[in-house]
Protein backbone atom coordinates (compact mmCIF):
# COMPACT_ATOMS: atom_id res chain seq x y z
CA UNK A 1 0.00 0.00 0.00
CA UNK A 2 1.15 3.69 -0.88
CA UNK A 3 -0.39 6.89 0.31
CA UNK A 4 0.94 10.08 -1.59
CA UNK A 5 -0.23 13.90 -0.83
CA UNK A 6 0.14 16.69 -2.74
CA UNK A 7 -0.71 19.91 -2.01
CA UNK A 8 -2.88 20.69 -5.41
CA UNK A 9 -5.89 19.49 -6.82
CA UNK A 10 -3.97 19.72 -10.37
CA UNK A 11 -3.76 16.59 -12.33
CA UNK A 12 -0.10 17.00 -12.57
CA UNK A 13 0.66 15.27 -9.41
CA UNK A 14 -1.10 12.03 -9.73
CA UNK A 15 -0.59 11.86 -13.56
CA UNK A 16 3.16 11.95 -12.77
CA UNK A 17 2.89 9.45 -9.86
CA UNK A 18 1.24 6.82 -11.82
CA UNK A 19 3.48 7.29 -15.64
CA UNK A 20 4.54 3.84 -15.18
CA UNK A 21 2.22 2.41 -12.85
CA UNK A 22 0.48 -0.97 -13.92
CA UNK A 23 -2.49 -1.84 -11.62
CA UNK A 24 -5.08 -0.94 -9.33
CA UNK A 25 -5.63 2.37 -7.51
CA UNK A 26 -7.58 3.15 -4.53
CA UNK A 27 -9.01 6.65 -4.65
CA UNK A 28 -11.94 8.77 -3.76
CA UNK A 29 -14.31 10.60 -6.71
CA UNK A 30 -11.71 13.11 -7.54
CA UNK A 31 -12.33 13.11 -11.59
CA UNK A 32 -8.55 13.18 -12.14
CA UNK A 33 -8.03 9.60 -11.50
CA UNK A 34 -10.97 8.56 -13.88
CA UNK A 35 -9.33 10.11 -16.25
CA UNK A 36 -6.30 8.85 -15.76
CA UNK A 37 -7.96 5.52 -16.02
CA UNK A 38 -10.06 6.04 -18.84
CA UNK A 39 -6.53 7.30 -20.47
CA UNK A 40 -4.71 3.88 -19.83
CA UNK A 41 -7.32 1.56 -19.82
CA UNK A 42 -5.58 -1.76 -20.23
CA UNK A 43 -3.01 -1.04 -17.36
CA UNK A 44 -4.88 1.24 -15.19
CA UNK A 45 -7.88 -0.54 -12.92
CA UNK A 46 -9.43 2.57 -10.58
CA UNK A 47 -11.12 1.41 -7.09
CA UNK A 48 -13.60 3.59 -5.12
CA UNK A 49 -13.31 4.14 -1.76
CA UNK A 50 -16.44 2.84 0.86
CA UNK A 51 -16.09 5.30 2.94
CA UNK A 52 -16.97 8.64 0.49
CA UNK A 53 -19.62 5.78 -0.19
CA UNK A 54 -20.51 5.06 3.12
CA UNK A 55 -21.00 9.55 3.39
CA UNK A 56 -23.38 9.97 0.87
CA UNK A 57 -25.70 7.29 2.17
CA UNK A 58 -25.53 9.01 5.64
CA UNK A 59 -26.24 12.14 4.02
CA UNK A 60 -29.21 10.86 1.97
CA UNK A 61 -30.80 9.58 5.60
CA UNK A 62 -30.52 12.93 7.07
CA UNK A 63 -32.21 14.12 4.35
CA UNK A 64 -34.89 11.29 4.75
CA UNK A 65 -33.90 8.25 2.23
CA UNK A 66 -35.21 5.00 4.16
CA UNK A 67 -33.65 3.08 2.03
CA UNK A 68 -30.33 4.75 2.59
CA UNK A 69 -30.09 3.18 6.18
CA UNK A 70 -30.48 -0.41 4.56
CA UNK A 71 -27.23 0.44 2.71
CA UNK A 72 -25.12 1.88 5.87
CA UNK A 73 -26.31 -1.13 7.57
CA UNK A 74 -24.43 -2.71 4.77
CA UNK A 75 -21.27 -0.83 5.10
CA UNK A 76 -21.57 -1.93 8.66
CA UNK A 77 -21.42 -5.59 8.54
CA UNK A 78 -18.47 -5.08 5.65
CA UNK A 79 -16.54 -3.04 8.14
CA UNK A 80 -17.29 -5.29 11.01
CA UNK A 81 -15.89 -8.25 8.99
CA UNK A 82 -12.96 -6.32 8.53
CA UNK A 83 -12.59 -6.17 12.31
CA UNK A 84 -13.19 -9.26 12.80
CA UNK A 85 -10.34 -10.74 10.14
CA UNK A 86 -7.49 -7.51 11.14
CA UNK A 87 -5.26 -10.52 12.27
CA UNK A 88 -5.81 -12.97 9.63
CA UNK A 89 -3.86 -13.84 6.94
CA UNK A 90 -4.54 -12.16 3.22
CA UNK A 91 -5.70 -15.43 2.15
CA UNK A 92 -7.81 -16.35 5.58
CA UNK A 93 -9.41 -13.12 5.19
CA UNK A 94 -10.07 -13.22 1.46
CA UNK A 95 -11.74 -16.43 2.24
CA UNK A 96 -14.10 -15.21 5.10
CA UNK A 97 -15.02 -12.16 3.09
CA UNK A 98 -16.35 -14.48 0.47
CA UNK A 99 -17.93 -16.46 2.77
CA UNK A 100 -19.63 -13.53 4.90
CA UNK A 101 -20.26 -10.74 2.79
CA UNK A 102 -22.40 -12.33 0.29
CA UNK A 103 -24.66 -13.33 2.94
CA UNK A 104 -24.64 -9.56 4.65
CA UNK A 105 -25.02 -7.85 1.40
CA UNK A 106 -27.61 -9.84 -0.18
CA UNK A 107 -25.32 -10.78 -3.46
CA UNK A 108 -25.73 -14.30 -4.78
Amino acid sequence: MFLEFCGGRGREGPEKRLVNFKGTIQTDAYAVYDSLRRQRPTVLKRLGCLAHVRRRWYKAAEESCTEAIWFIGQIRELYRIEDETGDLSDAERKAIRRQKAPACCGVP
